[in-house]
């Protein structure tokens, strides 16, 4: 009996064999961490689209679509830059738009 198991221990080929049940837990690791992977990245495009809404003054789901049709046309690489909205002008923060400093001389 002490000797079988000896022998097993010693023939390479015996120990590179693995079985369907050894084999099926990578499949169950890899869809695990796939599903995973999915639920963080809906979850990072809902935080980003709710990010965006505030510091926009848009509503959620309005910024949500802006996102969602962007994914969908697939023809873009880029995203377009945003132009920020521009704040009313109050009197007490107007500044003049005339240059005070001429950097063109040296």
């Amino acid at each position: 009996m002490f000797s079988e198991k000896k022998d097993k221990a010693a023939d390479p080929a015996a120990a590179a064999e693995l079985g369907l049940d050894n084999v099926g837990g990578i499949f169950v690791v890899m869809a695990g961490g796939g599903a995973v992977a999915c639920v963080l990245a809906c979850c990072e495009f809902t935080w980003k689209a709710r990010k965006l809404a505030a510091e926009e003054g848009d509503s959620f789901m309005e910024e949500l679509m802006k996102e969602l049709r962007f994914i969908a046309r697939c023809s873009e690489n880029e995203k377009p830059v945003r132009k920020a909205k521009s704040p009313e002008t109050d009197s007490s923060t107007f500044y003049s738009s005339s240059n005070n400093y001429d950097y063109s001389k040296k």
